[in-house]
């Protein structure tokens, strides 16, 4: 199974070279865009874009990567974000680890360090993938109307 990856980097020549040059399709994912800005990537997650992880630098004009993250998981709650960046500053990485960042890769990282990090991303996304299987249809209907009931007076058609 591929899972979809997203890229904002403002920076065009390492956003090209991730995109183009790294084998993310013998990872197991495919790129479905590259964006210059937390803005762009954003506004492609809220028309609907597929997005299973979201790889993102910090320091980007306008819309910060950590911003992106946080706007972007009220959209896509379930998608992983990935910060790729040269800045080491811990307040950055505290940050990061409050809205869930998975892995903080820093620059210049290297093809073994993002394999590494993409191979166990994958585990992950499989592994999640392979617990919804093993539902039989009775547990899903029971999870469904459980949640039905306890979320009914808060429901609308929002």
């Amino acid at each position: 199974m591929r899972y979809s990856l997203i890229i904002a980097e403002d920076e065009n020549e390492s956003r090209h070279g991730l995109m183009d040059y790294f084998p993310w399709n013998d990872l197991g994912f495919a790129v479905k865009g590259g964006f210059a800005s937390g803005e762009d990537a954003l506004s492609y997650l809220k028309e609907g874009g597929e997005a299973d992880v979201l790889l993102t630098d910090i320091m980007m004009p306008g819309m910060n990567g950590m911003d992106l993250i946080e706007k972007a998981r009220s959209i896509r709650p379930e998608m992983i974000p990935v910060v790729l960046t040269g800045y080491s500053d811990f307040s950055y990485a505290r940050r990061c680890i409050s809205l869930g960042v998975r892995e903080y890769i820093l620059k210049p990282a290297g093809y073994d360090e993002l394999k590494d990090v993409f191979t166990r991303i994958r585990r992950e996304l499989d592994s999640k993938g392979d617990s919804r299987k093993r539902l039989s249809p009775s547990e899903c209907t029971e999870m469904m109307r459980k949640y039905i009931s306890e979320h009914l007076d808060t429901a609308s058609l929002k």
